[in-house]
C-alpha cells in the first residue's frame, strides 16, 4: 500500500479514543454521511495499512519530555514506511512533523534506499544529502538542521494498523482509525520483536484544513467522544521502558 505523496501540509488533528467495540458502530454512521474508503488503500478486503516509523530522539529523550510537560510548540523526526517491513519497493520517507495546539505541519523527503543503507552504516543524516534530488535538497537541510541542533538519533520503532476514510466531498477530511499500536527497539525500519502498548483502544484521529461538518459533532455527541492528547510515539516510549532498560535520566 501507498498512500499520496504530499510532501508538505498542514492541518487540524483532533484524537480520541474509542472502545474496540464502537468502531464498527461510529463507521457506520460515517458512511452514512457519505465517508468512504480512502483509495489509496490497495487491499480492499483488509480495508488498511500498515504504519512504521522510526523515531529519533536525543540521549535526554527531549522530544518526549516535550510532549509530556505539554509543550505548545514541539517537533518529532521520523523515517517513514506504509508497510511492515522494508523491501525494495517501498518509499522511505524522512520528516519532521511540527505541533502547535491543534495546527499540525509536516514536511518529508523522499530518500532512496541507497540513502537509507548509509544511514544505516554512519547514523549521521548528513550522509544523505548527496542522494537527494535538487528539488527536496532545501527541505532536507532543514529537517537536518533540526535533527544536528537537537543531537537527534533513532530511539524508538513504533508500528500499527490505519483504516483510513475520506469524506466525498472534502478530500481534505479524513478520519482514521489506528489499532494494534506496537513498539520496538530503535534499530531499523525492519520491525523485529514488538510490544503492544495499547490493547484496548483504537485512536480516532480527525484530520481538516477548514471547519469540521456539523455532523461530525452530532457522532460526537451521539457516543460521547471526547478529545484527548495521544502520542504514539510517547506511549510507546513509556511501554518499552517497563520491559526494557531505558534510561530516563
Amino acid at each position: 500500500m501507498q498512500p499520496a505523496t504530499q510532501l508538505k501540509f498542514q492541518r487540524f488533528e483532533f484524537k480520541y479514543h474509542v472502545p474496540k467495540h464502537r468502531v464498527p458502530l461510529i463507521k457506520e454512521d460515517l458512511f452514512s454521511h457519505r465517508m468512504q474508503w480512502d483509495p489509496y488503500v490497495l487491499d480492499k478486503e483488509k480495508k488498511s495499512y500498515t504504519v512504521t516509523s522510526l523515531y529519533f530522539d536525543n540521549s535526554s529523550w527531549s522530544c518526549f519530555y516535550d510532549k509530556e510537560s505539554g509543550v505548545e510548540e514541539r517537533a518529532k523526526l521520523r523515517f517513514r514506511i506504509y508497510e511492515p517491513r522494508l523491501s525494495g519497493n517501498d518509499t522511505i520517507f524522512l520528516e519532521i512533523k511540527q505541533k502547535h495546539d491543534a495546527v499540525t505541519s509536516k514536511k518529508r523527503v523522499i530518500v532512496p534506499h541507497e540513502a537509507y543503507g548509509r544511514f544505516l552504516e554512519t547514523r549521521r543524516l548528513s550522509s544523505i544529502l548527496p542522494f537527494i534530488e535538487e528539488a527536496s535538497r532545501s527541505a532536507f537541510c532543514e529537517i537536518l538542521a533540526f535533527g544536528e541542533f537537537n543531537c537527534l538519533y533513532p530511539r524508538m520503532l513504533v508500528q500499527y494498523e490505519r483504516e483510513p476514510l475520506m469524506w466525498e466531498f472534502n478530500d481534505r477530511l479524513r478520519i482514521t482509525f489506528d489499532h494494534d499500536i506496537k513498539a520496538g527497539a530503535a534499530n531499523t525500519l525492519d520491525a523485529g520483536s514488538m510490544l503492544p502498548v495499547l490493547r484496548r483502544n483504537v485512536i480516532m484521529e480527525v484530520k481538516y484544513n477548514s471547519v469540521l461538518p456539523y455532523w461530525f459533532e452530532d457522532i460526537v455527541r451521539k457516543y460521547e467522544l471526547a478529545r484527548e492528547p495521544f502520542s504514539k510515539y510517547g506511549r510507546s516510549v513509556e511501554s518499552w521502558g517497563r520491559y526494557n532498560s531505558l534510561s530516563f535520566a
